[in-house]
């Protein structure tokens, strides 16, 4: 007994971050998912949901001792409590825990292939990590092309893998779907507005400030979106003043509203995708919710900024 007390003891960072809250938007987006396959009530959804969560939020606790960020959904992050050592083996730990119990959760049938789609997800995810890691590193700007790639491993590959999670589920109903690659293409563009709604929020949003600190893009030398619009990474660490400046030349130059405009290109193929998918004329609930909760405002000029900053 007391072995089981201490092992769980190392998953302490990891429990703290999930018990954080988040917009849960990934299992909704599971749930989404097994609708538009009309695979609702499968019996693996619960799994896939506890799953993806895990991943997900394993991700989250290395990463942010990779960028050295501060807070995670305003609340200090896990390292800053745990440690980097305890909070780097519990995500880790949990990974291969995650991997481990794969033939007892799921059928044999597809356990095989889970398997293997989440290691290639594990592997992903460090490709698209490792390339935002060493950019900043090296302050390299990359251009939008090598960004998007990046997104579509470091962010977008917890989607991908999503929708392959509920496809094969269909396997246990005797379904197939020819909606597959409309579903993969669909999670493809989710991930990047995902992605590139946090860059952007993160240069433009007051109520986004308030959680993690004004532009705290700029305080790590991290590589944005909205930087690689600039075609510019800003290459020394910026105080109030400096990134003030910053925010001034972004929104004067115009990159602010190009990101806006992006942004909504990428929500209008997101619904034009889903609406051929379902045949259905308006958006689904989902999908509705889902940009209420990541919604996107205009940047605020520079002169109403300055009562949101410390």
């Amino acid at each position: 007994m007391k072995y089981a007390m201490d092992i769980h003891k190392l998953y302490e960072p990891l429990e703290y971050n999930i018990n954080s809250g988040g917009k849960d938007i990934r299992r909704l987006t599971i749930l989404y998912i097994q609708t538009l396959l009309h695979n609702k009530n499968n019996p693996l959804t619960d799994i896939i949901i506890d799953d993806i969560n895990i991943a997900h939020n394993t991700s989250l606790i290395i990463d942010d001792i990779h960028d050295s960020s501060i807070k995670r959904r305003g609340q200090l992050c896990a390292y800053l409590l745990f440690g980097k050592p305890l909070t780097l083996n519990a995500g880790y730990l949990k990974c291969l825990s995650l991997l481990n119990n794969i033939d007892k959760k799921y059928p044999k049938l597809i356990a095989d292939y889970v398997k293997d789609l989440y290691i290639d997800s594990f592997y992903k995810g460090h490709i698209g990590q490792g390339l935002d890691i060493y950019w900043a590193t090296n302050k390299y700007t990359p251009t939008i092309s090598e960004y998007l790639l990046m997104i579509d491993n470091k962010t977008g590959i917890i989607f991908n893998t999503i929708a392959k999670l509920c496809v094969s589920s269909l396997k246990l109903v005797d379904k197939t779907t020819e909606k597959k690659n409309d579903l993969l293409l669909l999670m493809l563009y989710i991930g990047r507005f995902f992605q590139i709604r946090d860059d952007y929020i993160n240069l433009t949003c007051p109520e986004y400030w308030k959680l993690k600190g004004f532009c705290e893009d700029l305080d790590h030398n991290n590589v944005s979106y909205v930087l690689c619009l600039y075609k510019q990474i800003i290459k020394t660490p910026l105080n109030t003043k400096t990134k003030l400046k910053t925010y001034r030349i972004l929104y004067k130059s115009n990159i602010f509203t190009m990101a806006y405009y992006i942004l909504n290109n990428y929500k209008d193929k997101i619904i034009a995708i889903e609406k051929r998918i379902t045949g259905e004329p308006i958006i689904s609930s989902y999908l509705t919710e889902f940009f209420s909760k990541l919604y996107i405002t205009k940047a605020l000029s520079p002169k109403r900024i300055l009562k949101y900053i410390d």
